[in-house]
């Protein structure tokens, strides 16, 4: 896990979105292609929880992204102070995933992948698991905040 590079997986600088749909089909998810007003983006599940994936720096020749963004956000009401303190505190105790409250005051956890310089499918796969980790760890957070 995390980066082991199997033998014969090519390496590829950058990637398209249905290089990526296929890796999250192989690993288990459900994975629609949407086309969103700018690129087309990847809608997706774990346990329950939905996410989607978009990509960024596409190159018009290949359709290749220079970068990938894993997103999930939740509609929660008006509390915004009680809300930037729980993504605050999520924050600060956790690696890899990002949260904040955006302008609507949704709360939304953010990871990004970097794959312009190379990334298998492997470590895009063990990318996927660690989100799947983190997201089911923050909507366990946030219920436990909640009370």
């Amino acid at each position: 896990m995390f980066g082991k590079k199997e033998e014969g997986d090519p390496v590829y600088s950058g990637l398209t979105h249905t290089e990526v749909q296929q890796i999250l089909q192989q690993a288990g998810y459900r994975a629609v292609v949407e086309q969103g007003s700018q690129a087309p983006f990847i809608k997706s599940a774990v346990s329950g929880i939905n996410f989607s994936i978009f990509f960024y720096g596409l190159q018009a020749d290949t359709g290749k992204a220079s970068s990938l963004r894993f997103f999930a956000g939740w509609r929660v009401g008006t509390d915004r102070e009680g809300s930037l303190q729980k993504t605050n505190d999520w924050n600060a105790r956790r690696r890899y995933a990002k949260a904040y409250v955006d302008e609507e005051n949704d709360i939304c956890l953010d990871m990004d992948l970097v794959t312009s310089k190379g990334v298998s499918r492997a470590q895009v796969a063990d990318v996927i698991e660690v989100w799947s980790l983190v997201l089911g760890e923050f909507v366990n957070f946030m219920r436990s905040q909640a009370s």
